[in-house]
């Protein structure tokens, strides 16, 4: 194949495969306690930060966003009872349906200035941390309810 015919059809399979794929989400938590300057812990290894304070999850991790996952954060204070709270990671993503490509009535729905690649992807992807705001009310030690007193 000469090259100008084999750059003709690069060019054109560039127009036809992509799509416009709009993604977003927040990957933070504000973690606070009663009482302040508790020791912030994500999954288990400590993050060096203390309560209050705006929580990146993403922060360390190579693929964040719509690839993260869930997360124990747990609130850790001398002379007080650990706490330990679930953030959920949420995703979901959305495409369009076929009315969507129509202006008018009349017309069919078949979008012909769609992509190969709108027709098959999606054209959305949010996610989110679940929930945004965490506050931890920590008990002194022994004094947790539902826990025993000891004697």
């Amino acid at each position: 194949m000469p090259a100008r015919a084999r750059s003709i059809l690069l060019a054109c399979l560039a127009a036809v495969l992509p799509a416009c794929t709009y993604s977003s989400g927040r990957t933070t938590v504000l973690v606070t306690s009663a009482p302040a300057g508790a020791a912030i812990f994500v999954d288990g290894k400590d993050t060096g930060e203390t309560t209050p304070f705006l929580l990146d999850l993403a922060r360390d991790q190579l693929l964040s966003g719509y690839w993260s996952s869930d997360h124990l954060i747990s609130v850790r204070k001398a002379g007080f009872e650990p706490e330990d709270r679930s953030v959920y990671h949420h995703r979901t993503h959305y495409t369009s349906r076929w009315i969507d490509g129509v202006t008018d009535s009349t017309l069919v729905s078949l979008p012909l200035w769609w992509t190969f690649g709108d027709w098959f992807t999606p054209f959305g992807i949010r996610w989110d941390y679940v929930p945004h705001e965490l506050h931890v009310k920590l008990y002194p030690l022994g004094e947790a309810p539902g826990q025993k007193k000891r004697p």
